[in-house]
């Protein structure tokens, strides 16, 4: 007989909004349940469930890091490296922790389960409604069935949002 793991579940939910003319991304909303077992201090695990996943929107919408042709870091300060800032947070943020879910887990210390690292997966439904969000601005901008398939990379920065939308300034007329 196996002992039981130690399995942390998470969900998200978020809704994002892309400006297909300047390529800002906003992330409105973000639900997040996590399985955190029973919490050891669940003002800390809660910073540490913000503190992952913000940290995460970075690698998905900011940090660019580049290498010189040796391989050296060409990014090394914030000049040229963009962490989160207060702007590139959710607009609206909500944890929740899954009630009396203790974890079965023999080794768990008190029940607990890992808080930071788990969250940071989360990110990725940003990205994802980023992505959806450029789809619907490339079928406004016209034919879908002419249009180039989609392949955007992380980071989504504005101007990578703003080329996968396709946006043709010859459209800018006032009517």
């Amino acid at each position: 007989m196996s002992e039981p793991l130690s399995v942390v579940c998470v969900s998200v939910l978020t809704r994002v909004e892309i400006d297909a003319l300047s390529g800002e991304t906003c992330i409105l909303r973000a639900d997040l349940l996590m399985d955190q077992g029973t919490p050891l201090n669940p003002e800390i695990d809660l910073g540490q469930v913000e503190g992952g996943f913000v940290m995460a929107l970075g690698l998905f919408f900011s940090e660019v890091v580049s290498h010189s042709p040796s391989g050296a870091p060409t990014t090394l300060g914030t000049w040229e490296y963009k962490v989160p800032a207060v702007h590139d947070i959710p607009l609206e943020l909500n944890v929740s922790f899954l009630p009396r879910a203790p974890n079965p887990a023999p080794g768990a210390t008190l029940h607990s389960k890992a808080s930071a690292e788990p969250p940071m997966a989360l990110a990725a439904a940003a990205f994802l409604a980023a992505r959806a969000a450029i789809l619907a601005a490339r079928a406004d901008a016209g034919d879908a069935s002419k249009q180039p398939p989609l392949h955007v990379d992380a980071p989504l920065t504005p101007a990578a949002v703003q080329a996968a939308c396709l946006v043709d300034t010859s459209q800018f007329v006032l009517r």
